[in-house]
């Protein structure tokens, strides 16, 4: 493996671009407005390049930077911190781990609409399709926002387009296709009118390396094509909003339709398949003016999943599950100016969820339970201005303690024995899991050079999901047991960017050192020498590492980096001193990019990716070791006129043809190429 220094690639970057930062009057784009609901991003032309001034441990993608991306999973793992595994292809489940901890642990928003709240462990990004958001912010802490008790990190995704009309298409290999238009409209009385569509498909029959599930006889190996693993999804949004000098309300409501299908143990013929169909809706209220700010909000969500195998596809051990969960949660949040230098913040949130399953004469002897789960929870923070008197032009400073308790109750009718006998059974479950929040943030210069540094120190609890309490979601084996997990973390952030509008040059710096420290975590388990899996409290780990991305822009070149290096060890039980299951030590994503001299902008430049080795198992067994995986694209794009409203782009991925040996992880096995094309008014 080869040896990385990050601190000195990006000491010689800085150094090399600050003599071009020293001119004055730099302009630099405006500041996001810190409280909305709804991320409102200037055009950035360098990936994850900040707005003005930059927040510690906060990163930001906006359209330009999120369409280099086929999927909304490699935009994400792309960032600093944030990691992904995606199975496969287009539509396949994706499994997020932040800092070495499960997704669960990621509070996931769109348009302010939190979706931690459907009975599983955590949100399935594989879902959403990329075309429709228009920027990605994901904070690897905890902001005037707000994130619910246990969130170690936070990730906003908004649809929000400002242009009269947008159209954007893409098609590639794979029989990947898909669309998306959106139009705004004012409607009167100060309301502006958002609706939206989309839909995209793939037959996902990619090649991958396959065994033949014989591990032990090599003779029989080869690259063969995935069958049956097609996706299709369509949705639509509408939104009203209204915005006036101290007050903000938005309504709105979104659909979202999936089926995916699987392999089985004969892919000839087997249709087995998952359908999901999703509704939410929020509606919510912002009063800007007085001593109190204040919002409120209320949402409201209806989720249906169902996995059906007409076919048997997994024989004797086949079987067909469906569930209807419908929640709802309100909201509230206020400031309260105490002192000149003092300020609170104080909020609440109910929230209700139901659980019950759609019966079928195949599928009732698996059908889900009945089970609902209320949650209260609360917090109280104080904002701290420790700025210099005199030097409030060059120099801030501020510091935040923030205390947040819960109530869970969980309860669950018609809990079965194994393996299909109806017991009746009736459980319940009461959890108090509580968070400590603190953090510093100081930042020093002028517009043209800014320099920004942060220390946070967490204590966060997480009580079980409804999906986790449940194991398999039918319940047969569910864990009715589980403790809350716990996560001790430490973190120190660093931040420098710079702008000069004479030499059209700017420059970004981030870094972050970080300490997790993983109790009773929840972790999908087998069970026994059975096929069915649960979640239960395993051995405690920890995760110590280093983080950055660094970008830079010039007149005629771009260039972007982001790395995540972390050791993770199990630090008890069977396995002490090994590497937890999937984590890879070293993962890189780079980018560089050409812009010609002309009016009518292009670029075109390389894509990479780097992941370090790995393990499937804590077992760590040497011979299942896998490989360290280097992966090659490009990218080109082009804006057709000057000012003119069409843009072409063409992708490739994978230039090397790499085939992953383990399928479920290779959504990328072979080439691919797309062609996108957007039109906007």
């Amino acid at each position: 493996m080869p040896s990385f220094r990050p601190g000195t690639s990006f000491r010689l970057l800085v150094a090399s671009l600050l003599p071009a930062f020293s001119a004055p009057g730099a302009e630099v784009p405006a500041r996001v407005h810190a409280d909305s609901a709804v991320l409102e991003l200037p055009a950035a032309e360098v990936t994850g390049s900040p707005d003005g001034d930059v927040d510690a441990a906060v990163y930001r993608l906006d359209a330009a930077a999120l369409r280099r991306f086929a999927t909304l999973e490699e935009a994400l793992d792309a960032l600093p911190g944030f990691r992904v595994r995606r199975q496969g292809g287009l539509g396949g489940y994706s499994e997020l781990s932040f800092r070495g901890a499960r997704g669960s642990q990621v509070d996931i928003y769109v348009d302010g609409i939190r979706l931690n709240q459907d009975g599983d462990a955590a949100p399935d990004l594989s879902k959403w399709p990329l075309l429709w958001f228009t920027s990605l912010e994901a904070r690897a802490g905890f902001g005037p926002e707000g994130s619910g008790t246990g969130a170690l990190a936070r990730v906003d995704l908004s649809t929000r387009d400002e242009s009269r009309a947008n159209f954007q298409g893409r098609a590639g290999s794979f029989g990947a296709a898909e669309a998306a238009l959106s139009a705004q409209a004012p409607v009167g009385a100060g309301w502006k009118l958002s609706v939206g569509a989309q839909g995209q498909g793939a037959r996902n029959d990619y090649p991958y390396f396959s065994d033949n599930g014989t591990a032990y006889n090599p003779g029989d190996d080869g690259v063969v094509r995935m069958d049956n693993n097609a996706y299709r999804s369509r949705g639509v949004r509408a939104a009203l909003r209204r915005e006036e000098a101290a007050s903000r309300q938005t309504v709105s409501v979104l659909w979202l339709d999936s089926r995916k299908e699987y392999p089985g143990i004969f892919p000839g013929d087997a249709r087995a398949y998952t359908r999901r169909s999703d509704w939410l809706g929020a509606w919510r209220l912002e009063r800007f003016e007085g001593r109190l700010p204040w919002e409120i909000g209320l949402q409201a969500r209806r989720f249906e999943d169902a996995y059906r195998d007409p076919g048997q596809s997994l024989g004797y051990l086949s079987y067909e599950s469906a569930r209807l969960s419908t929640s709802g949660e309100g909201d509230a949040r206020a400031r309260l100016q105490l002192a000149p230098r003092l300020g609170a913040r104080a909020d609440a949130r109910l929230r209700a969820e139901e659980t019950k399953p759609r019966v079928t004469p195949y599928s009732a002897a698996y059908s889900s339970p009945d089970a609902t789960r209320g949650e209260a929870q609360g917090g109280l923070a104080a904002d701290l201005d420790l700025t210099p008197p005199g030097n409030r032009a060059r120099t801030h400073a501020s510091a935040s303690l923030e205390a947040r308790g819960s109530l869970v109750r969980f309860r669950a009718e018609g809990l079965r024995s194994f393996p299909d006998t109806a017991a009746g059974l009736i459980a319940s479950k009461d959890y108090r899991p509580t968070a400590l929040r603190a953090s510093l943030q100081w930042g020093t210069g002028a517009q043209a050079l800014r320099h920004t540094v942060g220390f946070q120190g967490r204590l966060e609890e997480r009580a079980p999901t409804s999906g986790e309490l449940l194991g398999d979601n039918v319940g047969v084996l569910s864990k009715m047991d589980l403790r809350p997990e716990q996560a001790r973390a430490l973190s120190f952030s660093h931040a420098l960017t710079g702008a000069s509008s004479r030499a059209a040059a700017k420059a970004s710096v981030q870094s972050t050192v970080f300490w997790n420290d993983y109790r009773d975590p929840i972790r999908l388990k087998a069970h026994g020498a059975s096929s069915f899996m649960r979640y239960e409290n395993d051995a405690d780990y920890r995760s110590l590492g280093f983080e950055a991305q660094a970008s830079a822009g010039l007149r005629l070149a771009e260039a972007s980096l982001s790395l995540t290096w972390q050791d993770l060890s199990v630090t008890e039980g069977f396995y002490k001193g090994n590497r937890p299951a999937y984590q890879s030590p070293v993962e890189i994503h780079a980018e560089f990019f050409i812009k010609p001299p002309a009016k009518s902008p292009a670029r075109a430049g390389m894509l990479a990716d780097f992941r370090s080795a790995y393990y499937p198992g804590d077992a760590n067994v040497p011979d299942s070791r896998r490989a360290a995986e280097w992966e090659l694209g490009a990218h080109a794009d082009a804006q057709l006129g000057t000012g003119g409203p069409l843009r072409l782009a063409f992708d490739a991925r994978n230039l090397t043809g790499r085939h992953y040996r383990d399928f479920a992880y290779s959504p990328r096995s072979g080439r691919s190429y797309s062609l996108s094309l957007s039109f906007t008014l």
